[in-house]
Formats: structure tokens, sequence, C-alpha cells
């Protein structure tokens, strides 16, 4: 069992850097905006819709309000919520962050297809045990990697806050790290998914990128309309606390931990005992 996490690690190291700095840079990146954040989002409509919407009848109220006074209206409106801009659009952008460390957390369970359906599987693997250990070994860096990338995007975007913003403090870290870290169970959930398919129906493992898709459609754009809202809701990070709105349930996080560790560790039972290879196309 520990040579094939050794095995893992060798194969997977570089990737686990790239992708963290990827993430640490992207979040620094962000921040550029924040310096003029309220009259940036002021003049886009589209990201006033993106960002407002998770707060019921915030839209309309601004909608009446003249355009040398939306700002200012706006401010007012979020203070009373007791929020503000640079939380709003730092609840914005958790959305596609968190979707892009999906990716690697896909790419590392779904190397195990790669490599069987390359006739590579056998080389790697020699006993029922180190066989278990692989798939094993692919889902925890997969798991520890979602961990870091939300750190890294949650650091960089902190970082680069320090620097952008008149007032740091309207943005701490605690919040931030809150804010990423949140999405993670549901990520797991994700990457369990993907660790039972190739367990049962390897063939069909390419569909969690439709899926992706899907959710990323929903969760950006379907929650700005009252009729596609509901479709959030077919989607594991559809049920992830919206924050500085909503409130952490430490049993529903628990509980979402739990379903994708399951998910895994049974897509990983079923890879054992199928045969090698079963990969064609």
């Amino acid at each position: 069992m520990r040579s094939t996490f050794g095995l893992n690690f060798r194969l997977l190291r570089v990737s686990i850097i790239v992708w963290v700095v990827t993430m640490l840079a992207a979040g620094w990146s962000y921040s550029l905006v924040l310096d003029d954040i309220e009259n940036f989002v002021a003049g886009n409509e589209t990201y006033q819709q993106l960002m407002l919407s998770p707060i019921p009848g915030l839209l309309e109220q601004l909608e009446g309000a003249p355009q040398e006074e939306v700002v200012a209206v706006m401010v007012e409106l979020l203070s009373q919520e007791g929020v503000n801009v640079v939380q709003m659009f730092s609840n914005m952008i958790g959305i596609p962050m968190a979707m892009v460390s999906l990716v690697p957390v896909f790419l590392f369970i779904l190397k195990a297809k790669n490599e069987e359906k390359n006739m590579r599987t056998e080389l790697l693997v020699a006993t029922a045990a180190s066989k278990k250990g692989y798939l094993a070994g692919l889902a925890v860096f997969a798991f520890a990697i979602a961990v870091l990338m939300q750190l890294a995007q949650a650091v960089g975007l902190w970082i680069g806050a320090q620097g952008m913003l008149p007032n740091p403090g309207d943005l701490p870290f605690s919040f931030l790290l809150q804010s990423a870290l949140v999405y993670v169970p549901a990520m797991w959930v994700m990457g369990g998914i993907v660790v039972l398919l190739i367990g049962l129906v390897p063939k069909l493992s390419a569909i969690i990128w439709a899926y992706f898709a899907f959710s990323f459609f929903v969760l950006m754009f379907g929650r700005m309309f009252t009729q596609t809202a509901s479709l959030a809701n077919f989607t594991p990070l559809g049920f992830v606390p919206q924050l500085p709105m909503d409130e952490i349930s430490v049993v529903g996080i628990v509980v979402m931990a739990a379903i994708g560790i399951a998910l895994a560790v049974v897509g990983i039972v079923c890879y054992e005992k199928r045969d090698i290879n079963a990969v064609t196309g």
C-alpha cells in the first residue's frame, strides 16, 4: 500500500505544484479590480446580477436608483444586510474558482482510467492489494488537491487585497478561508462520483465533464433567474453555503464530506474486484 502511494506521489507531484501555483496566481489576479470594485459593479449590469442576485429584492431596489447614486445606494443596501461589496465579489468568484479547482481533482482520478485504457495498469500494480492502493492513492491526492487549491486561491486573493483595498479589513483572511474551504466537501462528492464511475463503469467516466459543465452553468447563471434557480439542487455544489449571506452548517459539511468519502470507498472496492484493462474506449 505504501509503495502505491509513493508511486502516485512521484507521478503527481509536478502537477500538484503547477496547479497550486496557478490557483495562487488566479486568486491574486482577481484582487486587481478591488480598489474600484463599487464603481466597477455599478457600471456593469451583468456583474450586478451575478453578485447581488443571492440577496432577494436587492436588485429590484437598485434598479430604481438614479445612475449617479447607484454606488451609494448599493453600498447602503448591502450594509443593511450586514455585508459589503468586496465580500459579495468574493462570493461571486468563489463558484468559478471552485470549478477550476475541480479540474485537477477529476484529472488525478481519471488517470486510473487513462492508464487502463493504454494498457499500462498491469505495469503499475502487481497484486490485488496494490491495485486497490493505486486507485485509493489517486483518490487521496485528488481530495487533497481540492483543499490545496481552495487554500491557494484564498491566500492569493488575500495577498492581493492587502495592496488594493483602502481598508483591507473589509476582506479578512478568516472570511476568505471559510468561503473557499466550504466548497471542499461538495468537491469531494464530485470526486467520489468519478471514483465510483472508474470502479463500476469506467467507459462512462468521461460523462463527469458533462456534469461539470451543467454544474458551472446552473451555479453561475441559473440562480440569476427564478425559473432556473432550482436546477442548482441537482449538483452537490448547489448545496454549498453562500457566504456571507448563509450560515455554515457543520452537520451539513460533515454529511457532504462523508458522502464523498463513501462514494470513493465503494468505487475503490468495485475497482479491486473487476478486471484490469476493462476499458476499451
